[in-house]
């Protein structure tokens, strides 16, 4: 007997393990991401800095923080829609992009199915370190660039 026809084909071994990877990964990163509560930090600053902003005090002359104006205009919308959760939910997205940024960056020299792994793992990876804060300043920034590094190796705009 043949023993190709005994050995399952890769890719009906490979999409259920990337969708359990993709599962597990997804609760990993869900699970990590309001593991840091509000009570202490800097979110315990952002709160009342997004509710003076829902009160329309302009930033920086009737309400302060040292963080840059992007940040606060970019989660204003997420906190506008879902109050403090909003700033969580930016903080999985931010997790989410390093692992969509870590996909285009590879995607040309691997498979997609290793490509998307491999994105997997990135973002993975991500929320496990020690220093992982999702409600910090630095996870989006860590996360748009990590987007913009894939977006650009996948449209070469600069060369």
């Amino acid at each position: 007997m043949n023993s190709a026809m005994l050995s399952p084909s890769r890719k009906s071994v490979a999409f259920p393990i990337g969708g359990l990877l993709l599962t597990v990964s997804m609760f990993f990163m869900l699970g990590r991401v309001p593991s840091y509560g509000p009570n202490g930090g800097d979110i315990a600053v952002w709160i009342p800095v997004h509710e003076w902003m829902k009160r329309d005090v302009p930033l920086y002359a009737g309400v302060w923080d040292h963080k840059d104006w992007g940040f606060f205009w970019f989660t204003q919308r997420f906190c506008e829609l879902w109050a403090v959760t909003g700033i969580y939910i930016v903080g999985a997205w931010s997790a989410v992009l390093v692992g969509v940024g870590a996909y285009l960056l590879v995607r040309d020299l691997v498979e997609p199915l290793i490509a998307l792994l491999l994105g997997l793992l990135a973002m993975s990876t991500f929320v496990a370190a020690s220093s992982f804060l999702s409600t910090y300043t630095e996870t989006l920034a860590i996360g748009l660039a990590s987007l913009a590094v894939g977006l650009l190796a996948r449209n070469r705009t600069l060369g």
